[in-house]
């Protein structure tokens, strides 16, 4: 009885062993098929991330602005030179270059090239015309009368002594669509231009010279009106480089010119030299003094002389009248006008290509009320 239950034990605890390791078996596969399933969600999950990823990176490339970074945009370019410092009434050039977007190719079509200069104290520019003058040009306004395509040739002009800066600006404008396709700056310093020195000149005295006045032969001649300062001018001698000219004043009117008129002689000396009288007496009608200046180059000197009676008188008229060509430039085209003009002063007080003259005015401070003031001033070579 005992040897039988033994042997049951046994088999039992075997039973039992068997079972624990069929369990163990199924564990095992279920376990693994678990991690392959595990495996393959994770493997289509990225798959399907990745599909995502590319599908939204084509939708946002689509729908998102281009970035400035990756588009290259080819436009008109313009090149402007001009001198860095420019004198004051001389003419200098500013010279340009149209590119088109193809890189190292002037720009070809319909263009028309407008230029313009920002404004300064004092400073006015000069630009050519078609008929080989020049006009001036505002500030800030565009102008273009002969066409130019590279360069054109402008004038500065300052007025005031202090350097100014300015900025030339040339454009590019496109005839058939009206638009600006390109555009530059370049700066320039105007500098005043500069004086000579003025060499040291002996003027004469001023001193009141001697003369004695003598009344006009018609002295029953009843006075009324007014007077008439009229001067004529005479002889022009050389002596040695020692000039001696005579001029005339005279009271052509009907009434006295009373005491203290006065007269400028503007002399060719070196530089030129404008004599101022003292007070003159007073002149009765027909009255007349003759009047010997006497001048060298570089100085001068006076005498006075006085004879009476009577003498012709002369009469200034404005001269070199007509009319002066303008053009107007619009952006496109340029509009010729003109404009009427004369010149009024006849008197010359200087050197004009190697001849030189004497110009004697009389009264030129309007101190006597007088008829005609038309025959106050008269003009004589100097040979």
């Amino acid at each position: 009885m005992v040897v039988s239950q033994h042997m049951t034990d046994t088999h039992a605890a075997d039973q039992h062993t068997g079972h624990e390791g069929t369990v163990s078996f199924k564990d095992r596969v279920l376990r693994a098929v678990a991690i392959l399933g595990l495996i393959a969600l994770l493997l289509l999950g990225a798959w399907g991330i990745i599909q995502i990823a590319f599908t939204l990176y084509g939708f946002l490339g689509n729908t998102a602005p281009t970035s400035p970074a990756t588009v290259t945009t080819k436009t008109e370019q313009m090149v402007v030179t001009v001198p860095g410092n420019t004198q004051s009434g001389t003419p200098f050039t500013l010279s340009f270059t149209h590119l088109s977007a193809q890189a190292g190719q002037n720009a070809s079509g319909n263009y028309a090239y407008q230029f313009s200069y920002s404004c300064a104290d004092g400073l006015s520019v000069q630009a050519p015309l078609p008929t080989g003058g020049t006009q001036t040009v505002a500030c800030n306004t565009p102008f273009n009368y002969t066409g130019a395509s590279s360069q054109v040739q402008l004038i500065a002009t300052l007025s005031g002594s202090a350097p100014v800066t300015t900025t030339f600006t040339v454009a590019a404008k496109n005839l058939a669509t009206g638009a600006i396709t390109a555009n530059a700056n370049a700066n320039t310093t105007v500098k005043p231009m500069q004086k000579a020195a003025t060499p040291a000149v002996s003027k004469p005295s001023t001193s009141k010279p001697g003369t004695t006045y003598v009344p006009a032969k018609t002295t029953a001649r009843t006075l009324y009106g007014s007077p008439d300062l009229a001067v004529t001018m005479g002889s022009i001698t050389n002596s040695g480089g020692l000039y001696s000219a005579q001029f005339t004043v005279q009271n052509v009117g009907t009434n006295v010119a009373p005491y203290g008129w006065t007269f400028n002689a503007a002399l060719p000396t070196s530089p030129v030299y404008t004599y101022p009288s003292n007070p003159q007496q007073a002149l009765n009608p027909g009255d007349k003094i003759v009047y010997t200046l006497s001048f060298t180059k570089g100085q001068a000197v006076y005498s006075y002389g006085a004879s009476y009676g009577y003498g012709n008188t002369s009469y200034q008229y404005p001269s070199n009248c007509g009319y002066t060509a303008n053009y107007t430039y619009n952006g496109v085209y340029n509009y010729p006008g003109a404009s009427y003009t004369c010149n009024m002063n006849n008197y010359y007080n200087g050197y004009n290509y190697g001849t030189s003259y004497v110009t004697v005015t009389v009264d030129p401070n309007n101190y006597v009320y007088e008829s005609s003031e038309a025959n106050n001033s008269a003009t004589a070579t100097v040979y």
